[in-house]
């Protein structure tokens, strides 16, 4: 992740974390604890939280694609809101919600 993170800042570019996905992350892989920490202290990086409005929506959403994975589903959300290509371990989990989505993969 940390060449995520210097090619972003190279690029001039952020990378957008939901919120959901550090919960999901630390659930499985508590050990992790202090990358997420040193992660999310990294200036290139924005801790995304998911607002009432953006629920609606990625209800939604999830509704149209017939799944339910609320972090792909919120992934995908904000991909097409900001128009970037999403980063991700496991590009198929995004693309179950949308096809045409562009991901990188990590």
């Amino acid at each position: 992740m940390q060449t995520w993170v210097a090619a972003a800042g190279g690029l001039g570019l952020s990378l957008l974390v939901p919120e959901l996905a550090v919960t999901e992350v630390l659930t499985l892989r508590p050990d992790q604890q202090n990358t997420v920490e040193d992660l999310l202290a990294h200036p290139q990086v924005l801790l995304d939280r998911l607002t009432q409005p953006d629920r609606r929506h990625l209800d939604e959403l999830l509704e149209h694609a017939a799944v339910f994975d609320v972090c792909a589903g919120w992934t995908v959300q904000r991909a097409r809101d900001r128009g970037w290509s999403a980063v991700s371990a496991d590009p198929p989990r995004l693309h179950h919600v949308d096809a045409l989505l562009d991901v990188d993969p990590v």
